[in-house]
């Protein structure tokens, strides 16, 4: 099997290995690896996104998630911030009259925050952080 030799348990490793936690925790890091890529990637898509639409950086100013306590949200609209900070599209934006975007490119913060607010936590529970 691909070049590996197989493995010989001694008593009771295999039944360790069933009935263990070893194999839950690995699949629940392997599910947290996951989603993180799949986080990451929904930044980039919902960033391109903005700039797609011609749209502006505004809705992810800090000082509108800042009043709502979700350290999730936050954050997300601070890496939206980072992803769009070179855009030459956001340069257009400084004498438009467009009064708002899509509210699907706005509330992307709010969306991805609870996700995003979740992967701290469990990173730390499942040993993944360390």
């Amino acid at each position: 099997m691909r070049g590996l030799d197989p493995l010989v348990l001694e008593a009771k490793e295999g039944l360790a290995l069933v009935n263990g936690t070893q194999i839950s925790t690995a699949l629940a890091i392997d599910a947290l690896f996951t989603a993180e890529r799949n986080l990451a990637s929904a930044l980039v898509t919902g960033a391109r996104a903005v700039e797609a639409a011609l749209g502006s950086y505004v809705p992810f100013d800090e000082r509108i998630h800042n009043l709502r306590p979700h350290p999730g949200q936050r954050e997300i609209a601070r890496l939206y911030r980072v992803l769009l900070n070179d855009s030459e599209i956001n340069r257009s934006h400084a004498d438009c009259d467009r009064v708002q975007d899509p509210y699907s490119l706005r509330c992307q913060p709010q969306v991805l925050g609870g996700p995003s607010g979740t992967a701290g936590p469990r990173r730390t529970g499942t040993g993944a952080g360390s």
